[in-house]
């Protein structure tokens, strides 16, 4: 969560969002990637949602 709250100083994350939350956002966000990714996904379609889950707490 301190990472959050880094990217919340520094303007990369959007101050008025809960840092906990965000950062389970972000957790189970991975942990989906991960799972699309053993699935088959190719780099692209990872590549994609990763950058969906980054813009998220913007």
């Amino acid at each position: 969560m301190a990472r959050v709250h880094d990217g919340q100083r520094e303007g990369d994350i959007a101050p008025s969002l809960d840092a906990e939350a965000i950062a389970e956002f972000l957790i189970v966000n991975i942990a989906g990637i991960r799972i699309v990714g053993r699935g088959g996904a190719d780099r692209a379609a990872l590549a994609s949602l990763t950058e969906m889950a980054l813009r998220a707490p913007r």
